[in-house]
Protein backbone atom coordinates (compact mmCIF):
# COMPACT_ATOMS: atom_id res chain seq x y z
CA UNK A 1 0.00 0.00 0.00
CA UNK A 2 1.02 3.26 -0.40
CA UNK A 3 3.13 4.98 2.37
CA UNK A 4 1.81 8.86 2.54
CA UNK A 5 4.56 11.07 3.04
CA UNK A 6 2.64 13.30 5.52
CA UNK A 7 2.13 10.64 7.99
CA UNK A 8 6.03 10.01 8.55
CA UNK A 9 7.40 8.32 10.39
CA UNK A 10 5.93 4.77 9.61
CA UNK A 11 6.55 1.42 11.43
CA UNK A 12 6.00 -1.52 9.92
CA UNK A 13 7.01 -5.47 10.27
CA UNK A 14 8.07 -7.20 13.19
CA UNK A 15 11.43 -9.19 13.98
CA UNK A 16 12.79 -10.93 10.38
CA UNK A 17 9.81 -9.67 8.76
CA UNK A 18 10.11 -9.15 4.57
CA UNK A 19 9.08 -6.28 3.06
CA UNK A 20 9.12 -4.85 -0.75
CA UNK A 21 9.11 -0.97 -1.64
CA UNK A 22 8.52 -0.13 -5.19
CA UNK A 23 9.84 3.68 -6.00
CA UNK A 24 8.90 5.31 -8.85
CA UNK A 25 11.87 7.58 -10.24
CA UNK A 26 12.37 11.14 -12.01
CA UNK A 27 13.24 10.66 -15.83
CA UNK A 28 16.73 11.23 -16.80
CA UNK A 29 18.11 10.35 -13.39
CA UNK A 30 22.20 10.57 -13.47
CA UNK A 31 24.45 10.82 -10.59
CA UNK A 32 22.19 10.24 -8.40
CA UNK A 33 21.75 8.54 -4.74
CA UNK A 34 19.21 7.23 -2.47
CA UNK A 35 19.20 7.83 0.63
CA UNK A 36 17.06 5.04 2.15
CA UNK A 37 16.12 6.22 5.93
CA UNK A 38 14.82 3.36 7.75
CA UNK A 39 16.31 1.38 10.50
CA UNK A 40 15.94 -2.08 8.69
CA UNK A 41 18.67 -3.11 6.57
CA UNK A 42 17.61 -3.64 2.30
CA UNK A 43 18.77 -4.22 -1.09
CA UNK A 44 18.09 -1.78 -3.93
CA UNK A 45 17.05 -3.87 -7.00
CA UNK A 46 17.05 -2.39 -10.36
CA UNK A 47 15.62 -3.85 -13.91
CA UNK A 48 18.70 -5.25 -16.22
CA UNK A 49 16.51 -6.46 -19.14
CA UNK A 50 13.49 -8.55 -18.04
CA UNK A 51 14.99 -9.27 -14.30
CA UNK A 52 15.19 -7.15 -11.29
CA UNK A 53 19.17 -7.23 -10.53
CA UNK A 54 20.57 -6.29 -6.43
CA UNK A 55 22.60 -3.56 -7.33
CA UNK A 56 23.73 -2.14 -3.88
CA UNK A 57 22.76 -2.95 0.12
CA UNK A 58 21.61 -0.67 2.51
CA UNK A 59 22.51 -0.79 6.18
CA UNK A 60 24.20 0.84 9.17
CA UNK A 61 27.82 1.24 7.21
CA UNK A 62 25.95 1.68 3.75
CA UNK A 63 24.25 4.80 3.55
CA UNK A 64 23.17 5.48 -0.07
CA UNK A 65 23.04 3.77 -3.00
CA UNK A 66 24.13 4.81 -6.34
CA UNK A 67 21.19 4.35 -8.77
CA UNK A 68 21.89 3.67 -12.10
CA UNK A 69 22.25 6.41 -14.66
CA UNK A 70 18.44 6.39 -16.71
CA UNK A 71 16.32 4.26 -14.17
CA UNK A 72 12.80 5.05 -13.81
CA UNK A 73 12.07 2.45 -11.35
CA UNK A 74 13.59 0.28 -8.46
CA UNK A 75 12.39 -2.09 -5.92
CA UNK A 76 13.72 -2.19 -2.13
CA UNK A 77 13.47 -5.56 -0.15
CA UNK A 78 13.72 -4.90 3.19
CA UNK A 79 13.89 -7.18 6.02
CA UNK A 80 12.94 -6.28 9.50
CA UNK A 81 16.17 -6.39 11.33
CA UNK A 82 19.64 -4.57 12.16
CA UNK A 83 22.91 -5.78 12.53
CA UNK A 84 25.71 -3.90 11.62
CA UNK A 85 27.20 -4.89 15.10
CA UNK A 86 30.83 -3.30 15.03
CA UNK A 87 29.50 -0.29 12.83
CA UNK A 88 30.65 2.55 15.43
CA UNK A 89 28.47 5.35 15.79
CA UNK A 90 25.22 3.76 14.83
CA UNK A 91 22.13 2.78 16.38
CA UNK A 92 21.51 -1.11 17.11
CA UNK A 93 18.48 -3.17 16.75
CA UNK A 94 15.21 -1.70 15.81
CA UNK A 95 12.31 -0.53 17.75
CA UNK A 96 9.63 -2.65 19.96
CA UNK A 97 7.27 -1.63 17.60
CA UNK A 98 9.03 -2.37 14.40
CA UNK A 99 11.07 -0.85 11.48
CA UNK A 100 10.80 3.08 11.79
CA UNK A 101 10.90 4.43 8.26
CA UNK A 102 11.65 7.95 7.42
CA UNK A 103 11.67 8.35 3.87
CA UNK A 104 12.94 7.75 0.92
CA UNK A 105 15.28 10.88 -0.45
CA UNK A 106 17.12 11.22 -3.80
CA UNK A 107 21.02 12.83 -3.13
CA UNK A 108 23.39 14.33 -5.00
CA UNK A 109 27.14 14.12 -3.88
CA UNK A 110 29.48 17.13 -3.98
CA UNK A 111 32.66 15.32 -5.07
CA UNK A 112 35.49 17.73 -4.36
CA UNK A 113 33.91 18.30 -0.82
CA UNK A 114 33.73 14.24 -0.54
CA UNK A 115 37.56 13.71 -1.63
CA UNK A 116 38.30 16.43 0.50
CA UNK A 117 36.46 14.95 3.71
CA UNK A 118 38.82 12.19 2.88
CA UNK A 119 42.03 13.70 2.66
CA UNK A 120 41.83 14.91 5.86
CA UNK A 121 40.68 11.91 7.39
CA UNK A 122 43.61 10.32 6.62
CA UNK A 123 45.87 13.14 7.47
CA UNK A 124 44.58 13.62 10.54
CA UNK A 125 44.59 9.61 11.67
CA UNK A 126 48.12 10.28 10.70
CA UNK A 127 48.67 13.04 12.76
CA UNK A 128 47.15 11.33 15.65
CA UNK A 129 49.23 8.34 15.05
CA UNK A 130 52.58 10.29 15.32
CA UNK A 131 50.92 12.16 18.47
CA UNK A 132 50.65 9.17 20.21
CA UNK A 133 54.69 9.19 20.13
CA UNK A 134 54.59 11.66 22.19
CA UNK A 135 51.73 10.75 24.72
CA UNK A 136 52.37 6.95 24.48
CA UNK A 137 49.55 4.37 26.23
CA UNK A 138 48.90 0.30 25.22
CA UNK A 139 46.47 -0.58 22.60
CA UNK A 140 43.27 -0.46 23.65
CA UNK A 141 40.57 -1.86 21.15
CA UNK A 142 37.66 -0.12 22.46
CA UNK A 143 39.64 3.02 21.98
CA UNK A 144 40.40 3.52 18.33
CA UNK A 145 42.48 6.91 19.10
CA UNK A 146 44.75 5.35 21.20
CA UNK A 147 43.65 8.22 23.75
CA UNK A 148 44.65 10.98 21.61
CA UNK A 149 41.65 12.90 21.16
CA UNK A 150 42.95 16.22 23.05
CA UNK A 151 44.80 18.37 19.97
CA UNK A 152 42.29 17.91 17.15
CA UNK A 153 39.10 17.44 19.69
CA UNK A 154 40.34 20.88 22.20
CA UNK A 155 39.97 20.71 25.65
CA UNK A 156 41.66 18.61 28.50
CA UNK A 157 45.06 17.16 28.60
CA UNK A 158 47.60 18.12 25.83
CA UNK A 159 50.77 16.90 25.79
CA UNK A 160 53.66 19.46 24.84
CA UNK A 161 53.90 20.19 20.85
CA UNK A 162 57.57 21.00 21.67
CA UNK A 163 58.71 17.22 22.18
CA UNK A 164 56.51 16.05 19.03
CA UNK A 165 58.10 14.35 16.17
CA UNK A 166 59.93 16.82 13.54
CA UNK A 167 57.47 14.83 10.80
CA UNK A 168 54.06 15.96 13.13
CA UNK A 169 55.18 19.52 13.08
CA UNK A 170 55.46 19.39 9.08
CA UNK A 171 52.19 17.48 8.76
CA UNK A 172 50.40 19.90 10.97
CA UNK A 173 52.21 22.92 9.49
CA UNK A 174 50.99 21.93 5.74
CA UNK A 175 47.33 20.95 7.33
CA UNK A 176 47.09 24.68 8.27
CA UNK A 177 48.18 25.75 5.17
CA UNK A 178 45.26 23.37 3.56
CA UNK A 179 42.77 24.81 5.93
CA UNK A 180 43.62 28.32 5.33
CA UNK A 181 43.60 27.44 1.34
CA UNK A 182 39.91 26.07 2.16
CA UNK A 183 39.00 29.65 3.74
CA UNK A 184 40.66 31.99 1.42
CA UNK A 185 39.79 29.73 -2.15
CA UNK A 186 37.25 27.51 -1.61
CA UNK A 187 37.53 23.60 -1.58
CA UNK A 188 39.50 23.13 -5.37
CA UNK A 189 42.30 25.14 -3.51
CA UNK A 190 42.47 22.53 -0.52
CA UNK A 191 42.89 20.05 -2.44
CA UNK A 192 45.85 21.25 -4.39
CA UNK A 193 47.49 21.51 -1.15
CA UNK A 194 46.44 18.28 0.15
CA UNK A 195 47.30 16.93 -3.25
CA UNK A 196 50.88 18.35 -2.25
CA UNK A 197 50.58 17.07 1.24
CA UNK A 198 50.54 13.24 -0.33
CA UNK A 199 53.49 14.20 -2.75
CA UNK A 200 55.72 15.79 -0.25
CA UNK A 201 55.36 12.50 2.52
CA UNK A 202 55.81 9.46 0.80
CA UNK A 203 56.46 6.11 2.71
CA UNK A 204 60.15 5.12 3.36
CA UNK A 205 61.94 2.89 1.47
CA UNK A 206 61.70 0.13 3.82
CA UNK A 207 58.02 0.07 4.09
CA UNK A 208 55.93 -2.72 4.68
CA UNK A 209 53.57 -3.56 1.66
CA UNK A 210 49.86 -4.01 3.31
CA UNK A 211 47.91 -6.18 1.22
CA UNK A 212 44.15 -5.28 1.33
CA UNK A 213 41.35 -7.69 0.41
CA UNK A 214 37.72 -6.75 0.54
CA UNK A 215 36.24 -9.03 2.81
CA UNK A 216 32.62 -9.62 4.09
CA UNK A 217 32.19 -11.78 6.86
CA UNK A 218 28.49 -13.17 7.06
CA UNK A 219 27.69 -15.31 9.79
CA UNK A 220 25.24 -17.89 8.19
CA UNK A 221 23.50 -17.63 11.94
CA UNK A 222 24.10 -16.32 14.94
CA UNK A 223 21.74 -13.25 16.14
CA UNK A 224 19.58 -14.42 13.62
CA UNK A 225 18.42 -17.05 11.44
CA UNK A 226 19.21 -19.13 8.49
CA UNK A 227 16.94 -17.46 5.86
CA UNK A 228 18.44 -13.76 6.96
CA UNK A 229 22.27 -14.80 5.66
CA UNK A 230 20.67 -15.61 2.35
CA UNK A 231 19.58 -12.13 2.17
CA UNK A 232 22.56 -10.92 3.81
CA UNK A 233 24.89 -12.84 1.25
CA UNK A 234 22.75 -11.28 -1.59
CA UNK A 235 22.16 -7.59 0.38
CA UNK A 236 26.27 -7.89 0.83
CA UNK A 237 27.70 -9.10 -2.88
CA UNK A 238 25.35 -6.71 -4.86
CA UNK A 239 27.20 -3.83 -3.04
CA UNK A 240 31.01 -4.90 -3.73
CA UNK A 241 29.81 -5.50 -7.31
CA UNK A 242 28.92 -2.36 -7.52
CA UNK A 243 31.94 -0.79 -5.66
CA UNK A 244 33.92 -2.73 -8.23
CA UNK A 245 32.50 -0.56 -11.29
CA UNK A 246 33.86 2.39 -9.25
CA UNK A 247 37.09 1.14 -8.07
CA UNK A 248 38.65 -1.35 -10.56
CA UNK A 249 41.59 -1.76 -8.41
CA UNK A 250 39.21 -3.57 -5.44
CA UNK A 251 39.55 -7.31 -5.15
CA UNK A 252 37.70 -8.84 -2.85
CA UNK A 253 37.46 -12.61 -1.35
CA UNK A 254 35.11 -14.67 0.27
CA UNK A 255 34.55 -18.26 1.17
CA UNK A 256 31.44 -20.56 1.79
CA UNK A 257 30.42 -22.41 -0.98
CA UNK A 258 26.42 -22.65 1.06
CA UNK A 259 26.42 -18.69 0.35
CA UNK A 260 27.23 -18.91 -3.24
CA UNK A 261 24.67 -21.52 -3.54
CA UNK A 262 21.91 -19.07 -1.70
CA UNK A 263 22.72 -16.18 -3.85
CA UNK A 264 22.13 -18.26 -7.20
CA UNK A 265 18.59 -19.23 -6.06
CA UNK A 266 17.45 -15.64 -4.85
CA UNK A 267 19.24 -14.04 -7.49
CA UNK A 268 20.91 -15.80 -10.39
CA UNK A 269 21.45 -12.41 -12.47
CA UNK A 270 23.66 -11.57 -9.28
CA UNK A 271 25.72 -14.65 -9.70
CA UNK A 272 26.13 -14.74 -13.19
CA UNK A 273 27.83 -11.05 -12.62
CA UNK A 274 29.69 -12.51 -10.03
CA UNK A 275 31.12 -15.34 -11.85
CA UNK A 276 31.84 -13.02 -14.49
CA UNK A 277 33.96 -10.87 -11.64
CA UNK A 278 35.67 -14.24 -10.62
CA UNK A 279 36.68 -14.45 -14.00
CA UNK A 280 38.31 -11.47 -14.65
CA UNK A 281 40.38 -12.01 -10.94
CA UNK A 282 38.96 -9.44 -8.46
CA UNK A 283 36.61 -11.76 -6.81
CA UNK A 284 38.16 -14.63 -5.53
CA UNK A 285 36.37 -17.21 -3.99
CA UNK A 286 38.85 -19.02 -1.53
CA UNK A 287 38.44 -21.04 2.04
CA UNK A 288 38.45 -24.75 1.42
CA UNK A 289 35.32 -25.43 3.76
CA UNK A 290 31.48 -25.54 2.66
CA UNK A 291 30.73 -23.46 5.74
CA UNK A 292 33.52 -21.50 8.13
CA UNK A 293 33.28 -24.39 10.54
CA UNK A 294 33.75 -25.31 14.26
CA UNK A 295 37.14 -27.69 14.35
CA UNK A 296 36.57 -28.72 17.27
CA UNK A 297 33.13 -30.75 18.00
CA UNK A 298 33.14 -32.90 14.73
CA UNK A 299 34.56 -35.87 14.29
CA UNK A 300 37.16 -36.19 11.81
CA UNK A 301 35.50 -37.42 8.86
CA UNK A 302 32.78 -34.49 9.40
CA UNK A 303 35.83 -32.64 8.94
CA UNK A 304 37.01 -34.12 5.75
CA UNK A 305 33.41 -33.71 4.50
CA UNK A 306 33.15 -30.08 5.05
CA UNK A 307 36.51 -29.99 2.87
CA UNK A 308 35.72 -32.17 -0.07
CA UNK A 309 32.07 -30.36 -0.39
CA UNK A 310 33.51 -26.95 0.07
CA UNK A 311 36.00 -28.20 -2.51
CA UNK A 312 33.51 -29.11 -5.26
CA UNK A 313 31.80 -25.39 -4.38
CA UNK A 314 35.08 -24.10 -5.26
CA UNK A 315 35.96 -26.11 -8.46
CA UNK A 316 32.05 -24.90 -9.48
CA UNK A 317 33.25 -21.29 -9.15
CA UNK A 318 36.89 -21.40 -10.51
CA UNK A 319 37.16 -24.52 -12.12
CA UNK A 320 40.00 -25.44 -8.99
CA UNK A 321 39.73 -25.96 -5.25
CA UNK A 322 40.98 -23.63 -3.22
CA UNK A 323 43.81 -23.37 -1.33
CA UNK A 324 43.26 -21.72 1.77
CA UNK A 325 41.33 -22.63 4.64
CA UNK A 326 39.62 -18.82 5.89
CA UNK A 327 38.59 -19.04 9.63
CA UNK A 328 38.99 -15.55 10.74
CA UNK A 329 36.09 -16.30 13.65
CA UNK A 330 36.19 -19.57 14.66
CA UNK A 331 36.47 -20.54 18.47
CA UNK A 332 39.82 -22.34 18.27
CA UNK A 333 41.41 -24.87 15.75
CA UNK A 334 41.74 -28.85 16.16
CA UNK A 335 45.21 -30.21 16.28
CA UNK A 336 44.14 -32.49 13.23
CA UNK A 337 43.44 -29.49 10.84
CA UNK A 338 46.93 -29.56 9.47
CA UNK A 339 46.85 -33.39 8.55
CA UNK A 340 43.60 -33.12 7.03
CA UNK A 341 44.51 -29.93 5.03
CA UNK A 342 47.61 -31.57 3.37
CA UNK A 343 46.15 -34.72 2.79
CA UNK A 344 43.10 -32.68 0.90
CA UNK A 345 45.64 -30.40 -1.23
CA UNK A 346 44.96 -27.31 1.33
CA UNK A 347 48.53 -25.97 1.46
CA UNK A 348 47.33 -22.91 3.58
CA UNK A 349 45.61 -21.27 6.49
CA UNK A 350 44.19 -17.91 7.79
CA UNK A 351 42.52 -16.97 11.10
CA UNK A 352 42.39 -14.22 13.41
CA UNK A 353 41.17 -14.79 16.81
CA UNK A 354 43.93 -16.60 18.60
CA UNK A 355 45.38 -13.05 19.55
CA UNK A 356 42.14 -12.50 21.57
CA UNK A 357 43.01 -15.04 24.44
CA UNK A 358 42.84 -13.81 27.66
CA UNK A 359 45.79 -14.76 29.10
CA UNK A 360 48.15 -16.85 26.69
CA UNK A 361 49.79 -14.70 23.68
CA UNK A 362 50.12 -16.98 21.13
CA UNK A 363 53.77 -16.30 19.63
CA UNK A 364 53.60 -15.95 15.86
CA UNK A 365 51.83 -14.28 12.92
CA UNK A 366 53.17 -16.84 10.33
CA UNK A 367 54.59 -19.66 11.14
CA UNK A 368 54.20 -23.41 10.11
CA UNK A 369 51.17 -25.39 11.24
CA UNK A 370 52.56 -29.17 12.12
CA UNK A 371 50.24 -31.88 12.15
CA UNK A 372 50.66 -34.98 14.10
CA UNK A 373 51.54 -37.31 11.20
CA UNK A 374 54.20 -34.40 10.19
CA UNK A 375 52.51 -32.97 7.42
CA UNK A 376 52.59 -28.77 7.54
CA UNK A 377 50.81 -25.83 6.07
CA UNK A 378 51.92 -22.30 6.33
CA UNK A 379 50.07 -20.47 8.64
CA UNK A 380 49.00 -16.34 9.07
CA UNK A 381 47.22 -14.76 12.07
CA UNK A 382 46.03 -11.31 11.18
CA UNK A 383 46.03 -8.38 13.45
CA UNK A 384 43.57 -6.95 15.02
CA UNK A 385 40.33 -8.29 13.24
CA UNK A 386 38.44 -9.16 10.14
CA UNK A 387 36.46 -6.12 10.17
CA UNK A 388 39.36 -3.61 9.28
CA UNK A 389 38.20 -0.41 7.13
CA UNK A 390 41.39 0.68 5.80
CA UNK A 391 42.22 3.51 8.40
CA UNK A 392 45.83 4.28 9.29
CA UNK A 393 45.47 3.10 12.82
CA UNK A 394 44.91 0.06 11.31
CA UNK A 395 47.52 -0.77 9.01
CA UNK A 396 50.26 0.85 11.54
CA UNK A 397 48.71 -1.94 14.05
CA UNK A 398 48.53 -4.69 11.32
CA UNK A 399 52.40 -3.58 10.48
CA UNK A 400 53.78 -3.47 13.94
CA UNK A 401 52.50 -7.00 15.00
CA UNK A 402 53.54 -8.94 11.69
CA UNK A 403 55.55 -10.87 14.58
CA UNK A 404 57.42 -12.46 11.68
CA UNK A 405 58.47 -9.01 10.00
CA UNK A 406 61.90 -10.12 9.69
CA UNK A 407 60.94 -12.74 7.08
CA UNK A 408 58.69 -11.70 5.61
CA UNK A 409 57.91 -7.85 5.30
CA UNK A 410 53.69 -7.63 4.55
CA UNK A 411 50.78 -8.10 6.49
CA UNK A 412 46.99 -9.09 5.15
CA UNK A 413 43.88 -6.47 6.32
CA UNK A 414 40.93 -8.26 5.58
CA UNK A 415 38.67 -4.94 4.90
CA UNK A 416 35.23 -4.56 4.93
CA UNK A 417 31.97 -4.72 7.92
CA UNK A 418 31.49 -8.43 8.59
CA UNK A 419 29.49 -10.30 10.90
CA UNK A 420 26.34 -9.14 10.01
CA UNK A 421 27.57 -8.45 6.41
CA UNK A 422 27.67 -5.44 4.29
CA UNK A 423 31.50 -5.51 3.23
CA UNK A 424 33.69 -2.91 1.94
CA UNK A 425 32.20 0.66 1.79
CA UNK A 426 33.54 3.52 -0.94
CA UNK A 427 35.10 5.16 1.89
CA UNK A 428 37.35 2.36 2.97
CA UNK A 429 38.04 2.28 -1.25
CA UNK A 430 39.21 5.90 -0.89
CA UNK A 431 41.44 5.86 1.84
CA UNK A 432 43.17 2.47 0.50
CA UNK A 433 43.96 4.79 -2.40
CA UNK A 434 45.54 7.97 0.30
CA UNK A 435 47.37 5.15 2.05
CA UNK A 436 48.70 3.57 -1.33
CA UNK A 437 52.55 5.46 -0.33
CA UNK A 438 52.25 7.36 2.97
CA UNK A 439 54.81 8.08 5.68
CA UNK A 440 55.44 5.81 8.81
CA UNK A 441 52.68 3.68 6.92
CA UNK A 442 52.76 0.09 5.25
CA UNK A 443 51.82 1.12 1.09
CA UNK A 444 48.57 -0.28 0.46
CA UNK A 445 47.19 -2.00 -2.42
CA UNK A 446 44.62 -4.48 -3.11
CA UNK A 447 45.55 -8.18 -3.88
CA UNK A 448 44.57 -11.63 -3.51
CA UNK A 449 44.55 -14.13 -0.67
CA UNK A 450 45.95 -16.65 -2.46
CA UNK A 451 48.53 -14.41 -4.20
CA UNK A 452 49.71 -13.07 -0.63
CA UNK A 453 49.87 -16.98 0.71
CA UNK A 454 51.94 -17.81 -2.04
CA UNK A 455 54.92 -15.06 -1.06
CA UNK A 456 54.65 -16.02 2.29
CA UNK A 457 55.24 -19.77 1.53
CA UNK A 458 58.44 -18.49 -0.45
CA UNK A 459 60.26 -18.19 2.80
CA UNK A 460 58.20 -20.91 4.54
CA UNK A 461 62.07 -22.62 5.29
CA UNK A 462 62.27 -19.65 7.99
CA UNK A 463 59.16 -19.13 9.39
CA UNK A 464 58.67 -21.19 13.07
CA UNK A 465 56.63 -23.80 13.80
CA UNK A 466 53.97 -24.74 15.75
CA UNK A 467 52.84 -28.49 16.86
CA UNK A 468 49.68 -29.10 17.69
CA UNK A 469 45.89 -27.58 18.85
CA UNK A 470 45.46 -23.90 18.69
CA UNK A 471 43.26 -23.58 21.98
CA UNK A 472 41.59 -19.90 22.37
CA UNK A 473 41.38 -18.62 25.65
CA UNK A 474 38.45 -16.59 25.07
CA UNK A 475 35.00 -18.06 24.05
CA UNK A 476 34.49 -20.56 26.53
CA UNK A 477 31.71 -22.85 27.53
CA UNK A 478 31.30 -23.68 23.34
CA UNK A 479 31.85 -26.96 23.93
CA UNK A 480 28.97 -27.98 26.14
CA UNK A 481 26.46 -25.22 25.44
CA UNK A 482 23.12 -26.67 23.55
CA UNK A 483 24.00 -30.23 24.32
CA UNK A 484 20.41 -31.34 22.76
CA UNK A 485 22.06 -29.86 19.53
CA UNK A 486 25.33 -31.63 20.13
CA UNK A 487 23.55 -34.94 20.58
CA UNK A 488 21.34 -34.26 17.92
CA UNK A 489 24.61 -33.35 15.44
CA UNK A 490 26.30 -36.30 16.39
CA UNK A 491 23.48 -38.46 15.68
CA UNK A 492 23.08 -37.09 12.31
CA UNK A 493 27.21 -37.59 12.35
CA UNK A 494 26.58 -41.23 12.54
CA UNK A 495 23.22 -41.96 11.45
CA UNK A 496 25.42 -40.76 7.19
CA UNK A 497 28.04 -43.12 8.38
CA UNK A 498 26.30 -45.72 8.81
CA UNK A 499 24.40 -45.37 6.14
CA UNK A 500 27.57 -44.82 3.68
CA UNK A 501 29.00 -48.53 5.62
CA UNK A 502 25.58 -49.72 4.09
CA UNK A 503 26.25 -48.61 0.73
CA UNK A 504 30.33 -49.48 0.58
CA UNK A 505 28.60 -53.23 2.03
CA UNK A 506 26.67 -52.99 -1.26
CA UNK A 507 28.88 -51.57 -3.74
CA UNK A 508 26.41 -49.04 -4.36
CA UNK A 509 27.44 -45.51 -4.74
CA UNK A 510 27.61 -42.76 -1.86
CA UNK A 511 24.54 -40.95 -0.36
CA UNK A 512 23.15 -37.72 -1.93
CA UNK A 513 25.14 -34.79 -1.13
CA UNK A 514 22.11 -32.77 0.29
CA UNK A 515 22.17 -34.53 3.76
CA UNK A 516 25.91 -33.98 3.91
CA UNK A 517 25.33 -30.34 3.13
CA UNK A 518 22.80 -29.77 5.60
CA UNK A 519 25.30 -31.52 8.92
CA UNK A 520 28.17 -29.37 7.28
CA UNK A 521 26.15 -26.47 7.54
CA UNK A 522 25.30 -27.21 10.52
CA UNK A 523 29.17 -27.00 11.96
CA UNK A 524 29.50 -23.26 11.39
CA UNK A 525 31.28 -21.41 14.16
CA UNK A 526 27.97 -19.95 15.39
CA UNK A 527 25.71 -22.92 15.73
CA UNK A 528 27.45 -26.23 16.38
CA UNK A 529 29.15 -24.31 19.61
CA UNK A 530 26.14 -22.96 20.32
CA UNK A 531 26.59 -19.39 20.45
CA UNK A 532 23.42 -18.29 18.29
CA UNK A 533 19.43 -17.28 19.11
CA UNK A 534 17.26 -20.18 20.00
CA UNK A 535 15.14 -20.08 17.15
CA UNK A 536 17.96 -21.10 15.26
CA UNK A 537 18.27 -24.22 17.16
CA UNK A 538 13.94 -24.40 17.18
CA UNK A 539 14.74 -25.16 13.41
CA UNK A 540 17.79 -26.85 13.34
CA UNK A 541 17.94 -29.63 16.10
CA UNK A 542 14.72 -31.13 14.39
CA UNK A 543 16.07 -31.26 11.20
CA UNK A 544 19.30 -32.57 12.18
CA UNK A 545 17.38 -35.63 14.34
CA UNK A 546 15.18 -35.79 10.98
CA UNK A 547 18.66 -36.29 9.08
CA UNK A 548 19.97 -38.97 11.41
CA UNK A 549 16.55 -41.36 11.40
CA UNK A 550 15.76 -40.69 7.95
CA UNK A 551 19.83 -41.95 6.72
CA UNK A 552 19.38 -45.24 9.95
CA UNK A 553 16.10 -46.15 8.13
CA UNK A 554 17.22 -46.46 4.37
CA UNK A 555 20.40 -47.79 5.73
CA UNK A 556 18.10 -50.55 7.72
CA UNK A 557 15.77 -50.86 4.60
CA UNK A 558 18.79 -50.89 1.88
CA UNK A 559 20.84 -53.69 3.99
CA UNK A 560 17.97 -56.03 3.84
CA UNK A 561 16.94 -55.48 0.10
CA UNK A 562 20.90 -55.55 -0.99
CA UNK A 563 19.65 -52.29 -3.16
CA UNK A 564 20.72 -48.81 -2.48
CA UNK A 565 17.09 -46.51 -2.44
CA UNK A 566 15.91 -43.74 -4.77
CA UNK A 567 17.66 -40.12 -4.08
CA UNK A 568 15.66 -37.71 -2.64
CA UNK A 569 13.33 -39.66 0.31
CA UNK A 570 11.48 -37.58 2.72
CA UNK A 571 13.12 -36.48 6.01
CA UNK A 572 11.43 -38.52 8.61
CA UNK A 573 9.96 -36.13 11.52
CA UNK A 574 10.64 -36.06 14.66
CA UNK A 575 10.05 -34.86 18.06
CA UNK A 576 10.97 -30.62 18.28
CA UNK A 577 13.78 -31.20 20.58
CA UNK A 578 15.39 -33.64 18.24
CA UNK A 579 15.46 -36.73 20.57
CA UNK A 580 17.40 -38.83 18.06
CA UNK A 581 20.52 -40.12 20.34
CA UNK A 582 22.13 -43.48 19.52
Amino acid sequence: APVDNARLPHTWGRKWQQCWWRLALPKGLKGRYLRWRDQAEATVYAKDGAAWTPTYGIDPAHHYAPLPDGAQEIVVESICCRTGIWVTGEPSGISDRGSVFEGAFLATRNDDAWAAWHDLDVLIDLCKLLYRQVLPRPYDPADPTGGVNALFAGGGFRAPLEVAPPLLRKLLHRLTDAVNALEQDGLPAMRKETAKIFKEFPAEPWAMKAVLTGHAHIDLVWKWPERIADFKAVHSFATVTSLMERYPELHFGYSQPASYEAVDRRSPELMGRIRQRIKKGNWEPTGAMYVESDTQIPCGEALVRAVALGQAGFDDLRSEGSRVLWLPDVFGYSGALPAILSGMGVPYFYTTKMHWSGATRFPHSAFRWLGPDGSSVVAFIAFDSYNMSATPREMRYAADNQRQAGVFHAPLAATGWGDGGGGPSESMCVRARRMADLATLPRCEWGTIEGFFDRLAKVKGELPAWRGEMYLEYHRGVQTTHAHLKSAYRAAERGLQVHEAVRCVLGAGPIEAHAWKRVCFAQFHDYLPGSSIQEVYDEGVPELGGIALSALAAAERELASGTASPSGEAVAPVSARGECIL
